[in-house]
């Protein structure tokens, strides 16, 4: 259940210009839009969602160290970028940090921000959909392993 909104906001967020991304620092005068409005590291997130998710459903050894570091890298990575950005774009940092935030919805139920669906392209969710399809039915095939019960 939590594998589509991984991927909802991995693909998204690929596809979604952000000040958090290399050389896209030009963006913090701009008001968030779309996945942004979310989580303002929605790549990450949506990863480290992945790799939580996949460290519960296997809970062996191996996939504790690999889905874990995972895990630690995406979640940590969002509070290095947020301290790199705030040393480098100063103020204005500061302004686009109080329009969002980390943690999924934390602005939008904080009355900071509101969610604007429309904002994310239509091909946007198509791509997530499509990518979260593909990876469902051919997990077997790729992994070794069905995500499906049963």
């Amino acid at each position: 259940m939590l594998m589509l909104p991984a991927f909802l906001l991995a693909v998204t967020g690929l596809t979604t210009s952000n000040p958090t991304i290399v050389g896209e620092e030009g963006r913090v005068a701009r008001p968030p839009e779309g996945i942004v409005r979310v989580t303002r590291h929605p790549f990450l997130i949506g990863v480290g969602l992945w790799a939580v998710v996949h460290l519960i459903a296997n809970g062996d050894l191996a996939s504790f160290i690999f889905f874990g570091s995972l895990a630690v890298t995406a979640l940590a990575g969002t509070v290095s970028i947020d301290a790199k950005r705030r040393r480098a774009l100063g103020p204005a940092w500061l302004s686009f940090a109080a329009q969002t935030s980390i943690v999924p919805f934390a602005a939008i139920a904080a009355g900071r921000t509101r969610f604007k669906p429309d904002e994310i392209a239509a091909w946007q969710w198509v791509a997530a959909i499509i990518t979260y399809g593909l990876f469902l039915g051919g997990h077997s095939y790729i992994f070794g392993v069905s995500p499906l019960p049963g």
